[in-house]
């Protein structure tokens, strides 16, 4: 089935759920707030990795351990770098790229610190992830590819 809007023209449609996005997350499009170095720790730990509860002092999130494999090889094959590499210290990024107009890749000295962004999960569900805002980069050279995406990633 295609809509059309009220031209004849094919028109996008986007699917809305609100329990992806709980009332009082004024402070961005995430629900579950992690820096890079808080998530490389968790991928040591292998959190919730066979539904075991995890130390309370461990710094784990609500997510589940292969849910970061998930998404990291999603992201790596469509080459998605705001989730996981806003800053796109991964690769070398154009200056048309948002994270350098932006200024994001300056900060790819202190990577431990960058917050990860577009880390969703249903507010009844917070063991999986929700992959959301999927715009994937086809444009980028086999030799410029974002690895970092995968760093970590053992399973």
């Amino acid at each position: 089935m295609r809509l059309y809007s009220t031209d004849g023209q094919p028109c996008p449609v986007v699917s809305w759920d609100a329990s992806l996005y709980p009332v009082g997350l004024a402070s961005g499009w995430s629900t579950v707030r992690l820096t890079w170095g808080e998530y490389q720790s968790s991928l040591k730990q292998r959190c919730w990795h066979k539904n075991i509860t995890p130390k309370s002092d461990s710094g784990c999130s609500t997510i589940h351990h292969y849910e970061w494999s998930k998404v990291a090889m999603f992201d790596f094959l469509l080459q998605i770098h705001n989730r996981l590499d806003q800053s796109c210290c991964g690769f070398r990024p154009r200056q048309e790229d948002l994270c350098v107009e932006l200024g994001h890749h300056a900060e790819c000295g202190d990577q431990n610190h960058i917050q990860l962004t577009n880390i969703i999960h249903r507010g009844h569900d917070p063991r999986h992830l929700v992959f959301t805002n999927n715009k994937g980069f086809f444009d980028r050279n086999e030799d410029n590819l974002d690895f970092r995406l995968l760093e970590g990633i053992k399973e």
